[in-house]
């Protein structure tokens, strides 16, 4: 409920003004206070937004960023 409550008009925002993704330029930031919620929020936005054409990517610290930075570098919505 309170994650669908932003996330869905994020995606909508995302989806009606589409604009071609770039790289090291993330077009939303959601902040956490907390890396599991970060884990949740990024679960449900695959879930939501699972039959579009958008890349989202979850970043915390604490672990090895390559595939952090990776996704960055490849774009993400």
């Amino acid at each position: 409920g309170k994650t669908a409550a932003f996330c869905l008009p994020i995606i909508n925002l995302l989806t009606t003004h589409q604009r071609r993704r770039e790289p090291r330029s993330p077009r939303s930031l959601i902040l956490t206070p907390t890396r599991e919620l970060a884990i949740q929020i990024h679960k449900n936005l695959l879930t939501y937004g699972k039959n579009l054409k958008q890349k989202y990517a979850v970043i915390f610290g604490g672990v090895g960023q390559g595939n952090q930075v990776r996704d960055l570098a490849q774009g993400v919505d």
